[in-house]
């Protein structure tokens, strides 16, 4: 029998791991750029933005959205109403101007940069513009409820001078005192802040389509929408005098109250007779 030294053994083996390890490390290398490409690498392209060393900020505007709220047709409701509500917003806002940012780009000449500096305040236009809006009816009383399959409704895009209409189910409770009432509509939605001009050296990036670079901020604000429930008299019975004999005519007096706010004019009740007092 031939007796290998245990010291030798242990030698190779761990020169044959090191070797599998070498050529795993090898085949990793060599598949994992072929793998990246694979897997959508120009994606991760497409969703670079180019930071500031990329791009260049001729133009500031100033100028916001401006949201303003109506409701469409009557105001004034009932009481144990079920209403649809057509809320319409509208966009007011306005720029107030433009301030010239002196950058100066060294690869081109002036007219030339001027031209491109003039396309940067077009596209700075678009600040007064509300996007990805969502409003939310909401009632501060007890006696108005808004439908809960209604309550959010949103808008994509609403430029200045437009307006978008939204729908809303509300229920008014029968004992709703008369009078004003205000619903509150929460309102987010983004809009344009900056707008900044790709360079040339975006290319170095992979970006050959890029042209703008824009900064966007995030809104909230409460609107409020005025209803009113109508001032209506309801008349209640709240005393019945006489007796009824069985096979008699006989009078008996009914006393009603009005328990609303308004006047009841030109009252008139009447009794139907029902069975067996028909017989």
């Amino acid at each position: 029998m031939i007796q290998v030294p245990i010291k030798n053994l242990r030698q190779k083996m761990n020169k044959k791991v090191a070797t599998f390890a070498l050529i795993l490390v090898i085949v990793l290398v060599t598949a994992l750029p072929a793998l990246a490409n694979d897997n959508g690498d120009d994606e991760e392209t497409n969703f670079l933005i180019p930071d500031h060393g990329y791009t260049v900020d001729y133009y500031r505007s100033y100028g916001e959205p401006t949201l303003q709220v109506s409701l469409t047709g009557d105001p004034e409701f009932k009481r144990g109403e079920t209403a649809d509500l057509q809320v319409k917003i509208a966009n007011a806002g306005v720029i107030d101007g433009f301030q010239r940012l002196y950058v100066n780009q060294k690869k081109i000449n002036d007219s030339l940069e001027e031209t491109i500096a003039l396309k940067e305040i077009e596209e700075e236009k678009e600040c007064t513009t509300a996007k990805d809006i969502e409003a939310t009816l909401q009632s501060g009383t007890k006696y108005i409820e808004v439908e809960p399959t209604t309550s959010v409704q949103s808008a994509e895009e609403l430029e200045t001078g437009h307006t978008a209409t939204l729908s809303y189910t509300i229920k008014i409770d029968s004992d709703t005192p008369a009078g004003n009432y205000e619903l509150l509509l929460p309102v987010n939605y983004q809009y344009q802040a900056n707008v900044r001009t790709a360079t040339a050296d975006v290319v170095n990036l992979g970006l050959t389509d890029t042209e703008y670079t824009r900064e966007y901020k995030m809104r909230n604000e409460t609107l409020r929408v005025p209803i009113s429930i109508k001032n209506e008299p309801r008349l209640e019975v709240t005393n019945v005098s006489g007796t009824l004999v069985q096979g008699e005519s006989k009078a008996i007096e009914v006393t009603y109250k009005n328990t609303r706010e308004s006047i009841a004019k030109d009252a008139m009740a009447r009794i139907i007779v029902m069975s067996p007092l028909e017989h």
